[in-house]
């Protein structure tokens, strides 16, 4: 999360002086383990007693255990490492959340086509292609990847990052989110650099670092009973533990998720790329579960990679899926328990969430510390210094790239086909429903049916996108005829643009209709009715005098004005005489004296017209 700028108020009580008292306990607990670490060991899980891939083993097989010795995958970490706390938030939803790899190492596979689909993180299944052929690689027939919302056990939308290797043994084709769904051809959209799987194989797929989809990834035989895990992990965690400052990446990454956008850490060493451990002396042995203890010790031994966001509060390493099965299912079925878990549900849940907040950020391992480790052959970790452990043995031999097979025989010719496209209505009003319809139809014009038409759309017919509302038409009838209803968004009169493609099939071609320009007009507001007009009124005909007289100078109109008049001197008239009524009745009484005046005065009441008024009235 974004650091939280408000002050907290923290209230002063018996329980936080306790807490202290506890915490001082630890702490100087934790300086006498530090302190006499010589005498304690733990051997039961010391990296030459923990089994799996033996380093001393003659040659390794690259399937298994793939890229050079000096690949960031297969380095130890080094004595002199720097730590950083990192800081990792507990995890709020689940303690464990699987997120698979998608792994076919099998150069000697089908060659199978895989096409583009625009699905990717939302509503849609990831199934059906939506567009051309992105390469073609060796991929059994057999394998099905669920899609998005395809009940994979991988979750609704996952990242889905895929390593296939290619035929000449060689190279590692990388792409995301891949599928393949039962019966169809496989699917993808994103595409990353190739990788050798005897070089280096730092980059590849995992979209939110552009780190490999290979490296790091823990296979199968590693995390079962007696195994060990001799390489680093991959990390895919909630983004409110990443920095998104500085490009919110680092070395070994190259990219993040939107320039770390949304990014809501506060601590500048954790980055996509970032490389957590915990420190050397981390208590494996007070873990309760042996599976928390291999992870435990890779974690220790050579760290764990960010690689990609998990878009809500778990923790995950990444995991083999592959036409041998899954490490998930292989976790279920030697422990027990499932390798998914939610907080604190039972040992193994406990011992992740204790390893994860228990991780630092190895801070001094950058590409300049990485070449000279590269060329220390072997004497030098991660981070510098001695290794923990030993570095990966060799290949022996490396099988030089096979030759490249002849080529292939021409693909049969391929029937042409034909899309109509037209609207319902045009001009419509924004946001008006309309019909979009089309036909498909072959190069006789025979319908085409059973085929999937998609819909892209344009506001400039430059850059054109796969249409929001409708996207793919439901499957073509009988008459090749396919329909959907859409809306046409914006403010004020504009064009917008869409056509139909059709990807085309192993018997039909793929073709596109032409573009169908759609007028889109504001919503006609029709002014309110005018008020009915009185006819004028009819003209009086001038009155004829019996005698010639002349015209009166007072217009009608005044008539009640001077009535007004009459009104006010009547009033005016009683006024004064009333007034005159007062002053005879004055002089009749005679004339008090001043003194006899005010004595008078002084004894009428005063007239407060409100008790509650605060003015002062003078006596």
């Amino acid at each position: 999360m974004y650091a939280n700028g408000n002050a907290i108020r923290i209230r002063v009580n018996r329980g936080l002086v306790a807490g202290i008292f506890v915490g001082l306990i630890i702490a100087a607990s934790f300086a006498f383990l530090t302190a006499h670490q010589d005498r304690l060991t733990f051997s039961s899980l010391t990296p030459n007693t923990l089994g799996g891939n033996n380093p001393a083993a003659s040659g390794r097989d690259p399937l298994l255990w793939p890229f050079s010795r000096d690949s960031i995958w297969n380095l130890p970490i080094g004595s002199n490492a720097r730590y950083v706390w990192a800081g990792i938030h507990h995890a709020t939803s689940m303690a464990y959340f699987t997120d698979a790899d998608i792994l076919v190492l099998e150069p000697s596979a089908p060659a199978t086509t895989v096409y583009a689909n625009y699905d990717d993180w939302g509503a849609g299944t990831r199934c059906s292609a939506q567009g051309g052929a992105l390469f073609t690689a060796p991929i059994p027939a057999d394998f099905v990847v669920p899609g998005s919302h395809q009940g994979s056990p991988d979750g609704d939308t996952p990242n889905a990052a895929a390593a296939i290797l290619a035929a000449d043994g060689h190279t590692i084709i990388q792409t995301q989110p891949f599928a393949r769904c039962a019966g169809q051809s496989p699917t993808s959209h994103y595409m990353f650099g190739s990788e050798d799987l005897y070089g280096t194989g730092e980059t590849g797929s995992h979209g939110g670092s552009g780190l490999s989809a290979l490296g790091g990834t823990v296979r199968l035989g590693e995390l079962v009973p007696g195994g060990t895990i001799r390489h680093s992990l991959k990390l895919n965690i909630d983004s409110a533990n990443f920095y998104p400052g500085l490009g919110g990446y680092r070395w070994p990454a190259w990219k993040s998720d939107a320039g770390g956008a949304g990014y809501g850490g506060s601590i500048p060493e954790v980055r996509m790329g970032s490389l957590l451990a915990p420190k050397p002396d981390f208590p494996i042995d007070t873990l309760e579960t042996e599976p928390g203890k291999i992870v435990a010790a890779a974690f220790r031994d050579y760290g764990g990679y960010i690689v990609d966001t998990s878009g809500w509060s778990i923790y995950n390493f990444v995991t083999e899926r592959s036409p041998a099965g899954s490490v998930q299912d292989e976790f279920n079925k030697a422990w027990g328990y499932s390798l998914n878990a939610g907080v604190g549900a039972n040992g193994w849940a406990r011992d992740l969430d204790k390893i994860f907040t228990n991780l630092y950020v190895v801070d001094n391992w950058d590409k300049a510390t990485w070449q000279t480790v590269s060329v220390s052959n072997g004497n030098v970790g991660v981070g510098l210094g001695t290794p923990r452990v030993g570095w990966a043995p060799e290949f022996g031999q490396v099988p030089p790239p096979p030759p490249p097979p002849p080529p292939p025989s021409p693909p049969p010719a391929l029937t042409g086909t034909t899309i109509t496209l037209t609207t319902s209505k045009s001009p419509s009003e924004i946001n008006e429903t309309v019909a979009v319809s089309g036909r498909l139809t072959d190069a006789s014009g025979s319908p085409v049916a059973g085929r999937v038409v998609s819909l892209e759309w344009s506001a400039d017919q430059i850059t054109w996108y796969p249409e929001g509302q409708i996207g793919q038409f439901s499957a073509a009838d009988t008459n090749g005829a396919f329909s959907d209803h859409m809306a046409f968004r914006g403010s004020g009169d504009h064009s917008e643009y869409i056509r139909a493609r059709f990807v085309g099939d192993a018997t039909f071609a793929t073709s596109l209709s032409s573009v169908v320009t759609q007028a889109v007009v504001k919503l006609a507001v029709s002014a309110p009715p005018s008020p009915p007009t009185s006819p004028p009124p009819a003209a009086e005909p001038p009155a004829t005098p019996d005698r010639s007289e002349p015209a009166p100078t007072t217009p009608k109109n005044l008539s009640p004005t001077m009535l007004l008049l009459a009104l006010v001197s009547i009033l005016l008239t009683a006024a004064a005489a009333l007034l005159s009524h007062r002053v005879r009745m004055d002089r009749s009484s005679g004339r008090r004296s001043r003194r006899g005046r005010r004595t008078y005065a002084s004894r009428r009441p005063l007239p407060f017209d409100d008790p509650e008024d605060d003015l002062e009235y003078p006596l």
